[in-house]
Order: C-alpha cells, then structure tokens, then sequence
C-alpha cells in the first residue's frame, strides 16, 4: 500500500446465514432482469393471442362497427349493487387504419331502453383510434358509478363508438355488412340489494 492510499474494502450484506459481497447479489438481481426482458421480447413470457381473438377474455365477441374496428370481448362483474361502482374492460381492434378519432361510451339500460348508468371516454383507453394497431387489440376500461336507487333487475351493459363532434354513432353491422344496430350488447348484469 502506497503512503496516504486507504485499502480497498467490500461492503458485504447478510444473506440468510452468511455474508455475500454486495456486488455478487447486485450481479443476480441484474441478471434475472435481464432473462426476464429477454424472455419477455422473445414472447416467452407473454400470452399471445391469435388475430381477432383476446385470450382468457369472459365474455368473447365479433361485434363490426362500421367494418372499421372490431369489438372482441368484454370483462365485467355480473353483478352490481346501487350505489356501488363497477369496471368493465372492453377489448377492440382495428380492421383497417382509421381516419377519425372516435369517442367511445359504455351505457347501463334498463330494459325499457333507459338509461341508468354510463361511462365515456374522448380517447378509448386513452389511446386516439387514429393510431390504432391494426395487429393488435386495444385493452379499454371503464368505471361505471350505478346510481343510488336503482331497483334490483337484469339490465344491459352496451358499448359504442361515436363523433361527439358531428354527434352520429359509428354502426354496427351484421355479417352481410347491413346496419343492426348503433351499439353493442355487451352482456346483462344484475342489480341486487345488498342491505
């Protein structure tokens, strides 16, 4: 050792019973991550879904609207309580490039048609469809608050695409490609009392 130079020590961490350089534990934790983010860039560790399907989804869909994008399934409770909030993911995937920014809503309707409860969003998952992925599904959730006072029943879980803007719903169509409607019945979810 050279005058005034200190020596040179290793900080050591315990490890279960014993001491470990704090480097040799730095070297695993940084070499774990990086398989991790290899593995995961290969797809190994991913569930890849085939094109037009979301694997694990609840409740699968093919929905069209308007030949422009693709409602492919839906996640959500199957129950609610008034007052209570609950989530709804929707999964969608553009079939071609899309030149408008569509907003998109999810509504709770009575069987009457009313509406009880709804939820809208500018940019579906906040994600403008302008840029949409036509290889890939689009993962959309919402939180629907259910208004105190609503009586227990089956009602409507509905999810559209419109142009607030110009105020005109983008449709939804058949397999002939005709008009069926301008919404989709996602599923029923039942209001109960929970007192």
């Amino acid at each position: 050792r050279r005058g005034g130079e200190r020596p040179l020590s290793v900080s050591n961490e315990r490890v279960g019973d014993g001491l470990v350089p704090a480097r040799w534990w730095w070297g695993w934790l940084v070499g774990i991550n990086l398989l991790f983010f290899v593995f995961n860039g290969l797809g190994v560790l991913r569930i890849e879904s085939p094109l037009g399907m979301v694997a694990g989804v609840e409740r699968p869909l093919a929905a069209d609207f308007g030949g422009q994008i693709l409602l492919l399934g839906v996640d959500g409770p199957a129950e609610v309580a008034a007052g209570e909030t609950f989530e709804v993911t929707v999964y969608w995937q553009a079939q071609q490039s899309v030149d408008i920014n569509y907003q998109s809503f999810i509504h709770m309707l009575a069987p009457d048609g009313f509406l009880v409860a709804q939820a809208d969003k500018l940019n579906p998952s906040d994600f403008p469809t302008r840029r949409w992925p036509t290889d890939k599904y689009i993962r959309d959730s919402y939180e629907v608050d259910v208004p105190l006072g609503v009586a227990p029943g089956e009602y409507g879980v509905y999810a559209g695409l419109w142009v607030q803007a110009e105020g005109w719903r983008l449709p939804v169509w058949n397999d002939a490609g005709e008009q069926i409607g301008d919404n989709q019945l996602l599923y029923k979810i039942k209001v109960v009392d929970r007192r």
